[in-house]
């Protein structure tokens, strides 16, 4: 019985290593030489982009192939290896001497390197013009170092022999140029790091020049300078352009995701293996300190910049070390820019592979309650903003005329938002006008104590956002009955808090510009067995639906090209939200059922007592992702989203929110706010509530909510559908 497993084990062991062996036969191979060891080669290997793209990319020894590791071209061509991730002016250096090779992708586009200045003559050296005379520490004499010193100097106006190199040898070199700078025997310096940092670290020097990014290069050079490049042969490229183009595609998405994400996030996801044999903290130190110099969002080469590395190569006098006189001969005749590189494969890649969406950098979280700050404070300096001055003609309203005089007290509990404004004010001093003699008690720190309070028994009314499952379980179980709710507002137009309208927005740069609010339940919603109204369970079509109205990418919307097959990101606010629960009564059949991948956001407090709110935090998410599609607030909107036209669930026009449409309700994503109070079935309603709600739906109610102009009055009718809950 022994011998059957372990022979059934040996032919499963031998069948997966069949598979593996079967898989890895299918990847087509690329040897890929590599400078040093990038970040960039290995993120693309553990983040699997390689064998997305059906690669088997293997790190090649450039020296088993070539005599020196700077000499990568003649194996390029005779094809000992199939490309080479190294600097771009290797590109010109092969074409000085008939070895022609191109480059195809840009890693870096900045030298990452800085120019330092003594601080003993920092006054004196104030540009390239001041290095004549000076003691200059740049590297070896046929380094880019040294090649962009050089450049500097001529582009001042100086001669190749203006300043005197000093302290050239690398090995050593970083205590050499501490002593020497100490000793008062360098004035100005050219390094890359950990040098740069560890000079500024001593205090004795200052930044003259900064070229760690394509800014500030461009700013100093005169365009982005092209470092670490993607290079392979001519004739490879032209035998193997589709494994060309996959190599880029994996490049492309691992670029993609460098930007996208914080330092410590990249860090992550390097193999374990990468920091062997390294001090772990220096190397993570300069991996933070380099990631400046990587290109964002461009991989493409510029012609400028491929002209400013020719120009500097062309110009320098390399010394007469190897290297500098493979560097230095040849035949300059033979340099042709637009022969040296190719944007063909990256352009191709950008277009199809968006950008990611950047992982958020939010301020600091400082873990308390946000309701134990001045969140009143926050409402009322945020309600500042918006509103309107419009005033409609209510003449379709009713006249408030008092059925009984009042007497005794009216509680109202709940929305805190007509206390942070005036309307509670307005409305109790307009009511008093005509019932003097009834004294109207508030109680209003939050909305979410007014349905409780009601169903304790100490509210009369409550005015509230529309009632949630435990609003209406608890108050049902109290009374066994229904709690009965009137609309007494439209939401604000675009007023924080006060209930503006859920607005459906996407980057800028999509070109869809409507939605229907079936499709909105097909991107945010999933398969579901039923919905709520209220609190009864609907299990009917469309509370339950199937999957096959799911819609995750651009293409069922309606987008064509590139945007086809790209997924739709959504987003909104955390799912405990008050408009996430209203959202999913409206959208999504009160199911809750929101579609995997949805980006949730929530407002929380800062270690400086703020609030970050999660309208913020969703704008600058939206910015950086054009495949977002989010639900938020019309305080959200910035020049970097685009709010769509939304057509409702009957059909119709598709409608753009405006404080028109608002207030008609034409555009469906209108927000309300209510009054809540119990009435027994076939019971009359409570004179006080009675009246007072009469009142809040009346002319003279209605013009207390344009008179603040935040809230917008409601139209005649939907007065008339609310006074027959009265009746």
């Amino acid at each position: 019985m022994k011998t059957s497993f372990r022979l059934k084990l040996l032919g499963v062991v031998l069948l997966a290593a069949g598979l593996l062996s079967a898989f890895a036969d299918q990847l087509t191979r690329v040897r890929l030489t590599v400078d040093e060891d990038p970040i960039v080669v290995r993120l693309a290997e553990s983040l699997g982009y390689f064998k997305a793209e059906g690669l088997d990319v293997v790190r090649t020894d450039l020296l088993k192939v070539s005599p020196e590791d700077y000499l990568m071209q003649a194996p390029l061509i005779k094809g000992d290896i199939d490309a080479s991730y190294h600097w771009f002016n290797h590109a010109v250096f092969g074409a000085r001497h008939n070895l022609p090779i191109k480059a195809v992708m840009v890693f870096n586009d900045a030298p990452g390197m800085a120019v330092l200045v003594a601080n003993r003559v920092k006054d004196e050296v104030r540009g390239a013009a001041d290095f004549k005379g000076r003691r200059v520490a740049e590297g070896a004499g046929y380094g880019t170092k040294s090649v962009l010193m050089h450049y500097l100097a001529r582009k001042a106006g100086l001669s190749g022999d203006s300043y005197t190199p000093v302290l050239l040898e690398h090995e050593g070199r970083e205590e050499a140029v501490l002593k020497g700078l100490r000793a008062g025997q360098v004035d100005i310096m050219a390094f890359q790091e950990p040098l740069v940092s560890a000079l500024q670290a001593t205090g004795l020097v200052s930044t003259l020049y900064d070229l760690h990014s394509r800014e500030s290069t461009a700013q100093v050079l005169g365009a982005p300078w092209p470092a670490q490049s993607l290079l392979m042969a001519p004739a490879f490229l032209a035998a193997h352009p589709d494994t060309v183009q996959k190599l880029v595609n994996a490049f492309v998405r691992t670029m993609r995701f460098i930007n996208a994400h914080s330092v410590d996030e990249i860090i992550a996801r390097l193999p374990a293996d990468y920091f062997a044999g390294k001090d772990r903290a220096t190397e993570i130190d300069t991996i933070k300190r380099t990631l400046p110099t990587l290109a964002k969002g461009d991989y493409t080469f510029p012609a400028a910049s491929v002209d400013l590395v020719v120009d500097t190569v062309m110009s320098f006098a390399f010394d007469r070390s190897e290297e500098g006189k493979w560097r230095g001969t040849g035949e300059n005749r033979r340099i042709v820019s637009a022969d040296l590189y190719t944007n063909e494969f990256v352009a191709r890649a950008m277009k199809e592979i968006p950008t990611q969406a950047t992982a958020s950098v939010e301020p600091a979280n400082a873990g308390v309650s946000i309701w134990t700050q001045n969140v009143t404070g926050f409402r009322k300096e945020h309600g500042a903003e918006g509103g309107y001055t419009k005033r409609w003609d209510l003449g379709d309203l009713p006249h408030y005329v008092p059925k009984v005089h009042l007497t005794g007290t009216l509680r109202v509990w709940g929305n805190n938002y007509i206390k942070d404004g005036y309307l509670a004010e307005y409305w109790e001093t307009e009511f008093k006008k005509f019932q003097p003699d009834v004294t109207i008690e508030y109680h209003l720190p939050t909305t979410g104590i007014g349905i409780p309070a009601l169903s304790c028994g100490v509210a009369d009314v409550a005015m509230s956002r529309r009632a949630i499952i435990m609003d209406l379980l608890t108050f049902e179980q109290v009374y066994h009955h229904p709690v009965t709710e009137v609309e007494a507002v439209t939401g604000s137009y675009d007023v924080y808090g006060w209930s503006p309208p859920f607005i459906i927005v996407v980057h800028k740069d999509n070109p869809l510009d409507r939605i229907s609010l079936k499709q909105l339940d097909g991107v945010f919603g999933g398969a579901r067995t039923g919905g709520y109204v209220g609190s009864v369970w609907h299990t009917e079509y469309p509370f339950a639906r199937g999957p096959e109205e799911n819609i995750r990418t651009w293409g069922q919307l309606g987008l064509t090209g590139a945007w086809a097959n790209q997924p739709i990101h959504i987003g909104g606010q955390t799912l405990r939200g008050n408009q996430t629960s209203q959202f999913s009564d409206l959208i999504l059949k009160g199911s809750d059922q929101f579609a995997e991948g949805y980006q949730a956001f929530a407002n929380y407090i800062t270690p400086d007592g703020k609030i970050n709110s999660w309208s913020l935090q969703a704008q600058r998410a939206i910015a950086k992702d054009p495949l977002a599609m989010f639900y938020v607030s019309p305080m959200t909107l910035s020049p970097d989203m685009k709010e769509l036209a939304v057509q409702a669930y009957d059909g119709g026009p598709y409608v753009k929110r405006t404080l028109e449409t608002v207030h008609d309700r034409t555009f469906p994503l209108y927000g309300r706010y209510f009054f809540y109070f119990n009435r027994e079935p076939g019971k009359p309603v409570d004179p006080k509530v009675d009246e007072w709600l009469r009142f809040i739906l009346s002319q003279e109610g209605q013009e207390c909510v344009q008179r603040e102009g935040r809230y917008i009055p409601l139209t005649g009718e939907v007065v008339k559908a609310q006074l027959k809950k009265l009746d």
